[in-house]
């Protein structure tokens, strides 16, 4: 497989989902099976929302190296105060806000972690969070 590398930076100016389209878009021409295009489809999009959502702003690196896709999602938001929490499947701090319009949910950082064979999330709370991570395209 060709490598691929993309860079976006995320404003909260774009529809959600707008980043995750175009990462896909690029990546259809490497030859990705369904399967590991719907991981990175669901993990960006995850990823994406978090940004969009709780931060100011945020850049997605993303790149295809060999049978691997590795990307890393960096905000300038409030940070996580306690990552492990914040990883359980229903977990969430969405505001009401946020619940209107369908988010919420507590599946964010929960259906990351199911969909990639690595993930490393560091935060500072007041100055950001910092995801990467890898998915072994087989």
């Amino acid at each position: 497989m060709d490598n691929y590398y993309f860079y976006q930076r995320i404003t909260k100016d774009e529809e959600i989902g707008k980043v995750t389209n175009d990462v896909v878009e690029n990546i259809l021409k490497h030859n990705v099976n369904e399967e590991n295009l719907e991981k990175i489809r669901k993990v960006v999009y995850e990823a994406e929302k978090n940004i969009k959502l709780y931060a100011k702003a945020g850049e997605i690196y993303a790149r295809v190296e060999g049978n691997s896709f590795k990307a890393k999602f960096k905000d300038e938001g409030p940070g996580i105060d306690n990552i492990g929490l914040a990883c359980e499947d229903g977990y969430s701090t969405a505001t009401e806000t946020m619940k209107k319009q369908g988010y919420g949910l507590g599946k964010g950082l929960s259906l990351i972690q199911e969909n990639v064979d690595y993930i490393d999330i560091v935060s500072i709370p007041g100055v950001g969070t910092t995801l990467d991570i890898l998915i072994e395209m087989v």
